[in-house]
């Protein structure tokens, strides 16, 4: 909410009031530089701009800083700069208030709590920031775990394919009669193990590419 009471204005005259320079003398008062200019640009039409600037800091840390510019069209009933108008504005700025006693109302704003919101405002920034970086964190620890499984998979897989193999050259030996049923049954129990841990691989690899997929939401697995 911006509230502006110009106390005092100084016209530059040429023919007809054309130009208007304006000062706030209660923004002089807090050491606020500001400047207003107002131009005539038809004969019911002006465009006034304000700026103001406070980039002091004062003892105890005490702080007003801010800035605004408003620029506003204005329409006179009149005369420009003569009677009453109309106007249309628009305003863009910020501040930093710090170590102020701003224990009253005004227009039914309570400015006490106005340091309870940044306050609130500033807790929600940290746990935003901390659940960002925890998010991070999650996301490098799922593309580690994609990236190691992804290096082991194949080593597994070719494992598993060995010891399938020498499983068929097993069968056809002891069919043959080179073998007997112990080592036979070793073979088979080497073979479901290699199975098995290519298996579990697999599984954990589809896991850690879901949960990466989640928290980048970005698509890795495709159907054909």
């Amino acid at each position: 909410m911006a509230l502006m009471i110009g106390l005092c204005f100084f016209a530059l005259d040429a023919s007809a009031q054309k130009v208007a320079v304006k000062t706030n003398l209660l923004y002089d008062a807090t050491s606020t530089i500001n400047l207003g200019v107002e131009f005539a640009l038809t004969p019911k039409w002006t465009l006034d701009v304000a700026g103001n600037y406070n980039p002091w800091t004062f003892s105890n840390n005490r702080k007003w800083k801010h800035w605004l510019v408003q620029p506003e069209a204005r329409y006179w009933f009149c005369n420009k700069m003569m009677g009453h108008f109309v106007g249309f504005h628009a305003i863009a700025g910020s501040y930093n208030i710090g170590n102020v006693n701003a224990d009253f109302k005004l227009l039914g704003t309570d400015f006490s709590k106005l340091k309870d919101y940044r306050y609130q405002i500033e807790q929600l920034q940290y746990i935003q920031e901390d659940v960002m970086e925890e998010r991070r964190l999650k996301v490098l620890e799922a593309y580690n775990a994609v990236t190691e499984q992804l290096a082991t998979i194949k080593a597994k897989a070719e494992t598993a394919a060995l010891y399938n193999a020498q499983m068929k050259i097993s069968e056809n030996n002891f069919i043959q009669g080179t073998v007997d049923i112990i080592s036979l049954s070793l073979e088979r129990a080497r073979r479901t193990s290699a199975v098995t841990t290519y298996e579990q691989g697999r599984v954990a690899l589809h896991n850690s590419i879901v949960l990466l997929e989640m928290l980048t939401n970005v698509r890795i697995i495709t159907d054909k």
